[in-house]
């Protein structure tokens, strides 16, 4: 990976992180902070999903095509929503738990059963 690549992740995250950052500061209720987190951890995956793709070698015979690419893309965006939903990753509860201590709130809203406990109780 160059570091083209790099500035262009970069400057396309930093705009929908913003646009999150501006919408959980209007947060007023827990459902809210809680979409506003699974987004972010959705966000933070995809950009796993994309330097892990940066990481494989592309051959000429088979991989080409800006079309791929796109594709490949959008495909590590839906895989990003499936893993944030799935919380096993526990990112989305902890970002959930400051956010509402930062905004004074209850963690009513949070389940306890959720992220690495699912995980753990399917081993």
């Amino acid at each position: 990976m160059d570091i083209s690549q790099v500035t262009t992740i970069q400057n396309l995250d930093t705009s929908r992180i913003g646009k999150l950052e501006k919408k959980s500061k209007e947060a007023k209720d827990t459902e809210s902070i809680k979409k506003s987190a699974k987004e972010f951890e959705a966000i933070f995956l995809e950009l796993v999903l994309k330097s892990m793709r940066n990481t494989v070698e592309k051959s000429d015979l088979f991989d080409g095509g800006n079309g791929e690419d796109i594709f490949r893309q959008l495909l590590d965006s839906e895989y990003a929503k499936t893993m944030a939903d799935q919380g096993t990753t526990g990112i989305s509860q902890a970002i959930e738990k400051q956010l509402l201590s930062a905004y004074g709130k209850t963690q009513e809203g949070i389940d306890k059963n959720n992220g690495m406990g699912v995980y753990k109780d399917s081993l």
